[in-house]
């Protein structure tokens, strides 16, 4: 019968737990179809817009493009016609009333040699003022020619560069500017350039100098501009003169006002009964306006293609959703399951129990954060647990090791002989430093300022002094910005005591000791250097790995109080604190505490200086 129960109870939580499940699915997978259909609404409706903005921005871009190389290419072709001026001796035969045979054979190998250092060129001449001589040399000739003209002074063009700043002016080769496709050859002349030489003292026109460019850069710009069928393109001045058409359509478009600094142009207009998006750029000097209009049915019909495509992507996105969601349901749900069950059993009391870290991000994340909770706990509490312990066994050792029988003998029997030898003075100085010491000892504190540690160690050094006279010497750096600072007691004593057990009571030489307690970058660094025997490799290599090792405060053995402060730092100070062993047996032995101090350590310290 408990058997029977017991089956029916585990189906009815099974078949609650599938209709939740079916539930999150089918409002999950509802809510998911509603925003990919409301998706394909916007993107239906949004789709000739974007295409049509991408258009005119790719477009405008390719077309600021064009205009600066375009600009460049008239500034080199400019520069390319005042080589006549800069070469003296042709200047010489310029400004001559009177020309013959040979130098027309200078000129006419001048031009010739100018024409060939170009391959845009598709004729080159000079005509000199005065002597009313014009010299030209031609691709379809090949040969220099010479004739005579007048009144070239009355000509438009001639009045137009004469007039210009920069006695240049530039117009198309013909009037009727129209290139279809087909004749989009290199050779064909585009456009022509003019300069006009003048007297650098008089400022009179000697000459001038003409050049006809052919369709070659122009092949480079369209095949630039992505030209298809349905566009049409037109570079024109900024009076609206074309220079080059792509289609007779276009001599009837009007030319829209536009200026560098903000170009309004309409996004669409109406052209020979067909809708266009007119894209419209006017060169940095305000000369060269390139207009290009981009047919809307070719742009819809991309739009419709579009769409279609992204239909068929966001139906196939719908089904893999509903797929997806049922799999991540079922996944998460199990998942759950599994840690409400591992949760139950660490609740039972045991921090030693973790979680198991699995299933989806926010169930390892939970899992992760628990462990990592239950793990804290446990460290506290044995921190504690070690903390009070330390702190008692190392008060027991500080103690043990200031009231030795053997020290107190020997402190005291100098100070019997001192009253023989030397007066009152010194015998009570040593009597004051050795009571100051043994109430220090005696204090209830864990962590004291530098300036009593380092007080401290004076009095003990004071006293061994008198014991081992020259054979010790010392020198102690703590200042003020030190002394407020808190430390762990008998830390630096314990680094003190090391080194006069080992560096002098073991060897007759003279030990030089020196005391160093400063801040750096933020931290404490305390550092006990002498000059004694040293430690062998081998013992400080077995004090650094007790030191590493991390275990309890201990009560026997080799560096007992190395080993235990060490264990003291730890428990006070974490990994903010070290204590690093270096020595060179029989040349140099240093000991090193680092405390990271915090910031509000750091704070304290200065404060109370």
């Amino acid at each position: 019968m408990k058997l029977f129960h017991a089956k029916k109870l585990r189906s009815g939580l099974k078949t609650l737990f599938s209709h939740i499940s079916v539930q999150i699915i089918m409002i999950v997978g509802t809510t998911v179809v509603l925003v990919l259909l409301c998706t394909v609404m916007f993107f239906y409706h949004s789709t000739v817009k974007i295409i049509r903005t991408n258009a005119v921005r790719s477009n405008e871009i390719i077309l600021e493009q064009f205009n600066n190389g375009f600009e460049t290419y008239i500034a080199e072709l400019k520069n390319f016609t005042l080589n006549v001026r800069m070469d003296s001796g042709i200047l010489s035969i310029i400004e001559s009333p009177d020309i013959g045979y040979i130098e027309q054979e200078t000129l006419g190998n001048y031009m010739k040699a100018m024409f060939y250092s170009r391959h845009d060129l598709y004729d080159i001449s000079v005509h000199m003022l005065r002597n009313d001589t014009m010299i030209r040399f031609s691709r379809d000739t090949k040969k220099v020619s010479v004739s005579h003209e007048t009144n070239i002074e009355q000509e438009d063009w001639f009045l137009a560069a004469a007039s210009s700043p920069d006695y240049s002016c530039i117009a198309p080769y013909r009037p009727d500017v129209c290139y279809p496709e087909e004749s989009f050859a290199s050779s064909a002349p585009f456009l022509r350039i003019y300069r006009v030489i003048i007297n650098a003292y008089t400022k009179k026109p000697l000459a001038v100098v003409e050049a006809t460019c052919d369709m070659s850069i122009m092949n480079s710009i369209i095949k630039d501009l992505g030209q298809d069928k349905s566009s049409l393109f037109r570079l024109s001045d900024q009076d609206g003169t074309p220079y080059f058409l792509n289609s007779p359509q276009l001599t009837d478009l009007p030319v829209f006002p536009l200026s560098t600094e903000d170009t309004a142009k309409p996004e669409s207009v109406m052209f020979h009964n067909d809708e266009y998006l007119c894209v419209t750029h006017l060169s940095k000097d305000g000369h060269w306006l390139l207009t290009k209009l981009i047919s809307v049915d070719t742009l819809t019909a991309q739009n419709i293609s579009s769409r279609n495509i992204s239909l068929l992507v966001l139906i196939t996105a719908t089904v893999i959703s509903i797929t997806a969601i049922a799999f991540l349901v079922h996944f998460l749900t199990r998942s759950l399951k599994r840690l409400s069950s591992q949760m139950d059993q660490a609740g039972k009391g045991d921090l030693k129990t973790t979680l198991e870290e699995t299933g989806s991000y926010e169930t390892r994340m939970l899992a992760h954060r628990y462990n990592a909770m239950i793990q804290q706990i446990d460290e506290l509490i044995q921190k504690n647990y070690v903390m009070a312990l330390g702190e008692k066994t190392a008060k027991l050792q500080a103690l043990e090791s200031q009231v030795n029988p053997h020290f107190l003998y020997n402190s005291l029997q100098v100070i019997s002989s001192r009253t023989i030898v030397t007066g009152d003075r010194e015998i009570y100085k040593m009597i004051e430093a050795l009571a100051a010491n043994l109430r220090y000892a005696f204090k209830e504190s864990v962590l004291v300022p530098v300036s009593l540690e380092v007080q401290y160690v004076r009095n003990y050094l004071l006293l061994l002094k008198a014991r081992f006279e020259d054979r010790l010497s010392t020198d102690i750096e703590a200042g003020d910005d030190v002394s407020r600072i808190m430390i762990p007691k008998l830390a630096i004593f314990t680094l003190i005591e090391n080194s006069v057990s080992h560096g002098l009571e073991t060897s007759m030489k003279q030990l030089r000791m020196e005391l160093k307690v400063q801040l750096d970058q933020g931290s404490l660094i305390i550092s006990v250097t002498d000059n004694g025997p040293g430690i062998p490799p081998d013992t400080l290599e077995r004090i650094i790995t007790d030191c590493s090792a991390g275990d309890m405060l201990v009560s026997n053995g080799e560096h007992i109080g190395l080993r235990n402060l060490n264990t003291r730092l730890k428990i006070y100070y974490g990994d903010r604190a070290s204590l690093r062993l270096r020595s060179s047996p029989g040349i140099r032995t240093e000991a090193v505490i680092t405390i990271h101090l915090t910031d509000e350590e750091t704070t304290d310290a200065c404060i109370t200086h």
